[in-house]
C-alpha cells in the first residue's frame, strides 16, 4: 500500500459509519496477520539460505547472551588482576 493508497483509506475509514469501521478494522488487522506470516516466512527461508552458505547467524537473544559472557569473563579477568 503506497501513501496515496493510506491516506484514501483512512479517510473513508473517518467517514464511514461504525459498522463499516468495524469491517474495516478487521481487514486491516487481516492484512497485518498476513504480512506478519509472510515476513515470518521470509525470515526461515533467508536463515535457510545462509546456513546453506555456510554463513554463522545468530538470534539477538544469542548475540545478548554472547555480549553478556564476554563481559563477565573481563570482569572476572580485571577482578584477578
Amino acid at each position: 500500500m503506497n501513501e496515496e493508497d493510506r491516506k484514501v483509506f483512512l479517510d473513508d475509514f473517518k467517514k464511514a459509519k461504525i459498522e463499516q469501521k468495524m469491517d474495516m478494522w478487521f481487514y486491516a488487522l487481516d492484512q497485518e496477520a498476513i504480512w506478519d506470516e509472510i515476513m515470518d516466512e521470509m525470515s526461515k527461508i533467508a536463515r535457510i539460505e545462509l546456513m546453506k552458505s555456510g554463513v554463522n547467524i545468530s538470534t539477538e537473544e544469542e548475540q545478548k547472551d554472547k555480549r553478556s559472557e564476554e563481559h563477565t569473563s573481563e570482569l572476572q579477568s580485571q577482578s584477578s588482576s
